[in-house]
């Protein structure tokens, strides 16, 4: 019985989501300051999303979507793709990552 609530122990905090490591999740407004008529790069290319409702993304593999992208700026602070959903994140110290849905992982920013 004691491993057994141990175990559920561990997974429960293992579960557990901290701003230190994970972020704090950006407002509309600041994704819109900070993300929205800005390029900024993540590992796999450079991302352009325009107040006019509209992004590109340019790979670091020569891929370039061949014409601009909708998305909607969510009240949330989500953007939402046609295909994935941005989600940022504020670190502690001060570096931006995104939850990129369609993978399911978090990538680092750089502005």
């Amino acid at each position: 019985m004691k491993y057994v609530l141990l175990v559920a122990l561990i997974l429960l905090t293992g579960c557990t989501s901290t701003p230190e490591l994970n972020g704090t999740q950006l407002s509309a407004s600041e994704v819109q300051s900070v993300f929205i008529d800005r390029p900024w790069r993540s590992p796999s290319g450079r991302f352009l999303f325009k107040s006019d409702g509209t992004y590109t993304f340019f790979g670091n593999n020569g891929q370039v979507n061949p014409s601009p992208w909708n998305y909607t700026l969510r009240p949330d602070g989500v953007i939402e793709g046609a295909t994935t959903n941005y989600t940022f994140f504020r670190k502690a110290d001060g570096s931006y990552v995104y939850h990129h849905s369609r993978s399911n992982r978090r990538y680092r920013v750089l502005l």
